[in-house]
């Protein structure tokens, strides 16, 4: 490689570095400086991450919720854990260029939430039902 592939190492670097546009396309895209199929999925999975989060543990506080259970202490723990998992979703960090915003963050959670509840609470109860059945 030598002196000129380190040169036109220094001119590409040169390049992104000193247009704004490109470097910012740079920093979300990496040195392909376009979108790839595999950013556009971890992407779109990422901004899903509150809505599954949110589901599992609604899952669980619906399956609390089916047996007897003080209804406002499993809200307030799925709240909790709802919050403390998503944070992650809503801070800047130093791998996520645009973080979620608040009130998506709050539309995910509670869409999460109220699914996760319902499958679980009457996952359990079907479950509860066939085992009756069954005579488990």
């Amino acid at each position: 490689m030598g002196f000129r592939g380190e040169s036109s190492w220094r001119r590409v670097a040169y390049k992104v570095l000193s247009d704004a546009e490109t470097r910012e396309g740079y920093d979300i895209h990496g040195p392909k400086l376009k979108p790839t199929y595999d950013l556009a999925i971890h992407s779109a999975l990422g901004k899903l991450m509150p809505l599954f989060i949110s589901t599992a543990i609604g899952l669980v506080g619906g399956a609390a919720l089916s047996q007897s259970v003080d209804f406002g202490l499993v809200v307030i723990f799925e709240l909790f854990f709802t919050l403390a998992a998503g944070a992650g979703t809503v801070l800047s960090t130093e791998h996520s260029s645009n973080p979620m915003s608040i009130s998506d963050f709050g539309v995910l959670g509670g869409m999460g939430l109220s699914a996760g509840n319902v499958l679980g609470y009457l996952g359990t109860l079907w479950t509860l039902f066939l085992i009756r059945t069954l005579g488990l």
